[in-house]
């Protein structure tokens, strides 16, 4: 079964290959336009995007072969700030 949900989506054998230069697969990723503008206005001009991307294999009905995606702001580790310190714990 194929994602329709916000920041997911499918790829797909592309069967109408004919030709090298044609992709292997296909598909469409659905964007929520809050994540999108959440995304441009977190980003410099020139700056490239980073997404983190995840995907499961699944089948659809025909027997075929599908990968479905996830899209999501990468991880970002917290480093750990000059003002966080031993003292701050209270155990």
């Amino acid at each position: 079964m194929a994602f329709n949900k916000a920041n997911t989506g499918s790829i797909y054998k592309n069967s109408y290959k004919k030709k090298e230069d044609q992709p292997d697969v296909t598909g469409v990723l659905y964007f929520d336009a809050s994540f999108l503008e959440e995304m441009i206005k977190s980003t410099e001009v020139g700056e490239l995007i980073k997404l983190s991307i995840s995907g499961w294999k699944g089948k659809l009905p025909s027997g075929e072969y599908v990968m479905n995606l996830r899209i999501k702001k990468p991880w970002v580790k917290e480093e750990k700030t000059e003002t966080q310190d031993d003292e701050d714990v209270p155990f």
